[in-house]
């Protein structure tokens, strides 16, 4: 390997560890150990007989501009860049903005991501609206930590560490934090550039396209955590199953369910939570919607989950919804 090699390797694994920092932020479990997946009755179902939950494709999640936004937050980050960063840095943020311009699917490699949502809050309005059939559903409450623990084994390549299947983190909401987490990785490539850019290029393209690509490419690996403001509310933490080498191996099968949702075709992977009657789901409360009569409600959830297992101190807490929409 030549001294470029490892320059521009070493390069992209600092990037590479700093767009993993701010995925690591799990819940913590002595602030609030429970979080939480709204559905519907049906959705319920499905997770009771399968022991898991479906990762939808980034793609085919029902809003269209959140895979948008962290690319449109990216490139207007690099455009201010590009008015008041030093003339040295200035042809390689140009070339980062044109690259990221018109890679979208390469540099944002969607098609290989699949994710499953979760909140903070198991009372949200917004949520049993858009995700829990107008309150007729329910919100799953499990164990953050314990869930992560099974999701981990079921996704993650025990040979290697990395480049991790799963990945587990908060939304970022703020502006200023979502540019603090790009203001990591341009520093990492402002400190490496002056002695980049004297350097002979170890392949085709010039150094300045290599430093500029590599620049991108985690940018968009980091921004994966990144919502629009007015979703804040949301406190969302979302689980993100993306074995991007995997994948892009050549043969390699996409191994996907998919199912019908309003004349779409969605895709989706498993996630398992749990394995059955000896490896049960970690719940830690199930919260019944506020369309939902609590009464008529909780009984046959309480004879289902008992059916499955769910007995004694395994049977999760059942909550009704501070809302009333009855």
């Amino acid at each position: 390997m030549t001294d470029t090699h490892k320059l521009l390797e070493g390069l992209s694994n600092e990037l590479r560890l700093r767009a993993l920092q701010p995925h690591t932020e799990v819940p913590n479990p002595q602030e609030k150990g429970v979080i939480y997946h709204y559905t519907t009755a049906a959705g319920l179902q499905g997770i009771l007989n399968s022991g898991s939950l479906w990762a939808t494709n980034l793609w085919c999640l029902s809003d269209a501009k959140e895979v948008q936004y962290p690319h449109d937050f990216c490139l207007q980050y690099l455009l201010d860049k590009s008015r008041n960063c030093c003339t040295a840095m200035l042809p390689l943020v140009e070339r980062a903005i044109k690259i990221l311009d018109v890679c979208l699917t390469q540099l944002f490699p969607y098609e290989y991501q699949f994710s499953v949502s979760f909140s903070l809050d198991g009372d949200l309005e917004s949520q049993w609206r858009e995700y829990a059939n107008d309150g007729f559903g329910y919100a799953i409450g499990f164990e953050s930590m314990a869930l992560l623990s099974k999701f981990s084994a079921d996704c993650c390549d025990p040979n290697s560490c990395d480049n991790p299947n799963f990945i587990f983190f908060r939304m970022l909401y703020k502006p200023e934090k979502q540019r603090a987490v790009l203001d990591s990785q341009f520093e990492a490539v402002e400190e490496q550039w002056p002695i980049l850019k004297h350097s002979p290029s170890p392949n085709k393209y010039d150094m300045l396209h290599n430093v500029a690509c590599s620049l991108i490419v985690h940018m968009a690996r980091a921004s994966t955590c990144f919502k629009n403001p007015q979703f804040k509310s949301e406190r969302e933490i979302r689980a993100l199953y993306a074995n991007t080498l995997e994948l892009k191996t050549a043969g390699a099968k996409l191994d996907v369910g998919f199912h019908n949702r309003n004349g779409q075709l969605v895709t989706f992977r498993e996630l398992k939570a749990g394995l059955g009657a000896l490896d049960l789901m970690p719940f830690a409360g199930i919260g019944l919607g506020p369309s939902l009569d609590p009464v008529r409600a909780r009984i046959p959830l309480i004879q289902i989950l008992e059916t499955k297992g769910y007995t004694g101190d395994n049977l999760p807490e059942i909550f009704a919804s501070c809302h009333n929409w009855r």
